[in-house]
């Protein structure tokens, strides 16, 4: 798991932090070692990951994932919605910066199926 989080761009201060949360995470959605090793084959197969901001990019999918799938058990009222609704950008950011309790998911959809797998 530290060679896929290491391949999707995390620090080894962000693996040292974030492994015990993606792993909870991974265990909750039944994401094994044979499903850990076929991500790391696609995401070099698909993905140029000798870019940084593609690393970065993907490092920011799974810590959107892993922060939702736990807002809840961390305190957290999930807020999710459509992908592409007008303007709830605005409203998610005001929400969010005036209340520790809300949590907002801008692509509810994916992450839905994923946390349903």
């Amino acid at each position: 798991m530290i060679e896929l989080l290491r391949s999707c761009g995390f620090e080894a201060q962000d693996i040292e932090s974030e492994l015990p949360r993606v792993e909870k995470v991974f265990k909750r959605l039944g994401i094994d070692g044979e499903d850990i090793e076929r991500g790391k084959y696609r995401l070099n197969t698909y993905y140029d990951l000798e870019l940084e901001g593609v690393r970065k990019a993907l490092a920011l999918c799974i810590k959107e994932v892993v922060d939702t799938v736990l807002a809840r058990e961390e305190g957290k009222q999930k807020i999710l919605y459509g992908f592409m609704s007008p303007g709830f950008e605005i409203l998610g950011s005001a929400l969010v910066s005036k209340s520790k309790g809300v949590f907002v998911v801008m692509q509810s959809e994916r992450l839905i199926c994923m946390r349903k797998a």
